[in-house]
């Protein structure tokens, strides 16, 4: 076993990995681990000496007897890596790969959408990789991953921008941010409708890295397939990564590792993640309040397709917000001075995405100014005059048409992608002066310290 020290207190919240370790030597002792509360029975009556905790007697009798072949079969062994001091590592019997494929009825695996290492089991442990991109050039980048039960945190460097993923293996949401100069700059949620099935295979092939012998492991989905060698608790020593042609997209490499229990801190979210004040200096904006105006749209047919889809905008100063409802889901975006955030709502209201980004409020904000469609191209809804206007005249894969008042208001829009027209939506509502800052903020259950996605509480144990 490779042993690493952690440069600071184990429990310091959220330091880079990768800054925080160095290797600094080899064990090659090995320790038995017994599952002791299950002979216990047996063999305190045997011997049970006043002169010796009982369980440590139990213990080294069961050693002996182990040594002598007796109870392989009754104590349930298995072997773990210790220190050169004789100090134990922590057991995790569960961790094992070749248990947790036996006992599944299928060799599924749910894998987040926005994880690179992610192994169904696996002991708590400190890995820094050397990762090798199969795009761009520019050299390698560095990894360091931490794993502790359900939660994996990747700390990425790639092209010497540090971005780090936060992974809930049991419900298969990932959690992708990056902060800079003391401030959170993204933020991408992707829940479990966004994870892939990935189909799990262990092969008969063998390596040795970093004196630890590993196994390769098969992860593969829709043609893309990636090995990974894996030791005998779950830590992935390298990882390949191939497309359906055969050409390998990318690889990683394990520099060093560290088993040691993680504390929750380590692994799960910053408890300010999820917080708008922790994206905004500005809750409710600047002072100016114009333009300032509310417009339903919605589609001109009547009866049940009217009902399919509608959409309202907003406008309040530099603030912006739009909430299409559609009739699997919800989508709502808002734009602040500095802040924009964006989500999505599958069936009963559950989030399925979130996005967050900070704005520099010092950068002029991007106006979507369109191009005019011709010099006629004009209308009168709801008693107003509105011109044509293309909205996305740089998009080749997507078309939006928005008739705009004379003060920027959108009173019909519609949209075409791919083929598919989704649209014309027509105001049937306008309303001008009745917006307060706080009609402009996303919702407080948003940012909840138990906010679910896909039905998955994030903060629940």
């Amino acid at each position: 076993m490779n042993l690493v020290a952690r440069a600071g207190g184990a429990g310091e919240p959220h330091a880079n990995p990768i800054e925080a370790t160095r290797p600094i030597g080899i064990a090659a002792n090995h320790v038995f681990t017994y599952r002791v509360d299950e002979v216990v029975s047996v063999l305190a009556k045997k011997r049970a000496p006043e002169d010796e905790d009982g369980r440590e007697a139990v213990a080294a009798m069961l050693i002996r007897m182990m040594l002598l072949g007796a109870l392989l079969p009754l104590a349930a062994c298995s072997i773990r890596s210790g220190t050169d001091d004789g100090t134990r590592a922590a057991a995790y019997p569960e961790a094992d790969m070749d248990h947790w494929l036996r006992g599944k009825p299928s060799r599924d695996f749910t894998w987040p959408a926005d994880a690179r290492v992610a192994i169904p089991v696996a002991v708590d442990h400190v890995a820094v990789m050397v990762v090798k991109r199969g795009w761009g050039g520019g050299g390698d980048d560095r990894l360091a991953v931490s794993r502790s039960g359900r939660w994996l945190r990747e700390d990425l460097v790639e092209r010497g921008r540090p971005m780090t993923t936060m992974s809930d293996l049991r419900s298969g949401i990932s959690f992708r941010y990056a902060a800079r100069d003391g401030r959170y700059r993204s933020l991408m949620v992707r829940g479990t409708s966004q994870a892939a099935r990935i189909t799990v295979d262990r092969t008969d092939r063998t390596d040795r890295l970093l004196g630890e012998n590993c196994t390769v492991w098969r992860f593969s989905r829709d043609g893309i397939v990636e090995e990974m060698c894996l030791t005998h608790d779950g830590i992935a020593l390298w990882t390949r990564v191939k497309g359906s042609g055969g050409n390998e997209l990318g690889a990683s490499r394990a520099e060093s590792i560290v088993r040691r229990p993680l504390t929750p801190a380590e692994v799960q979210l910053p408890p300010d993640l999820l917080r708008l004040s922790s994206w905004t200096d500005k809750r409710n904006g600047p002072s100016a309040s114009t333009p300032n105006d509310e417009v339903l749209l919605a589609l001109p047919q009547s009866g049940a397709l009217a009902a399919r889809r509608t959409v309202t905008t907003r406008r309040r100063g530099v603030s912006r917000s739009v909430d299409d409802r559609l009739p699997n889901g919800r989508r709502r975006h808002y734009v602040g001075a500095d802040f924009t955030v964006a989500f999505d709502e599958g069936p009963g209201g559950v989030l399925q995405t979130l996005a967050i980004s900070a704005i520099d409020p010092r950068q002029p904000a991007l106006a979507n100014e369109g191009v005019r469609i011709g010099e006629s191209g004009t209308k009168t809804i709801l008693g107003e005059m509105c011109t044509m206007f293309d909205a996305a005249p740089h998009v080749s894969d997507y078309d939006l048409t928005e008739c705009r008042s004379a003060d920027g208001a959108v009173l019909e829009m519609s949209e075409r992608s791919w083929g598919a027209d989704l649209g014309p939506l027509v105001a049937t509502r306008i309303s001008r002066g009745k917006l307060s800052a706080a009609d402009m903020l996303p919702p407080d259950d948003l940012f909840g310290a138990a906010r679910w996605f896909d039905g998955a509480c994030v903060s629940c144990e």
